[in-house]
């Protein structure tokens, strides 16, 4: 479902957020292009290619407080008939969009310190390539053991058998 108008504080007259400047279609479009793509990879590019992140000009600690953030985020809309980025607060940004600022935040942080986006690490096997080398072990060591071939089988029927005399023991 498409965003309302979002409901920042900032007035027409706010210098750094254009936020009363996008009007409900711009709103719409720009909503409409971030769940056009399903991927979340591609997602997090959109939110990516609509951010600027730039290293904290100065800090200032408090006592007792966590350590402060290194990198500002700048988070833009593209209006919907020009090429032009308006800069808008985060409260704007997530509304528009549906998502939480966690995700916007995660984004940006490791695009600032890798340079590349997210790794999806969801779904797909991840246990196979690491056991490969056991699984190989395990059958080299039981291929090396002497069969018997059953009597009851026919000729077409290849089963083996390991001889009773191994146990655990």
């Amino acid at each position: 479902m498409p965003p309302g108008l979002p409901c920042c504080n900032h007035d027409a007259d706010n210098k750094q957020f254009k936020c009363c400047k996008l009007t409900m279609l711009d709103i719409q479009k720009f909503h409409q292009e971030f769940y056009n793509t399903k991927n979340k990879k591609d997602q997090d590019a959109f939110i990516l290619k609509h951010c600027t992140v730039v290293k904290a000009k100065r800090r200032r600690p408090r006592v007792g407080q966590r350590q402060a953030t290194q990198n500002t985020t700048k988070l833009f809309v593209r209006k919907r008939k020009s090429l032009k980025l308006l800069r808008v607060c985060q409260k704007s940004f997530i509304q528009i969009l549906g998502i939480t600022q966690h995700r916007v935040r995660k984004v940006s942080r490791t695009f600032a310190s890798t340079g590349s986006i997210i790794q999806e690490k969801t779904g797909g096997d991840h246990t196979s390539a690491k056991n490969a080398d056991r699984l190989r072990a395990v059958k080299r060591f039981i291929e090396s053991f002497k069969c018997l071939e059953s009597h009851y089988c026919r000729s077409t029927v290849s089963r083996k058998y390991l001889p009773s005399t191994l146990n655990i023991k």
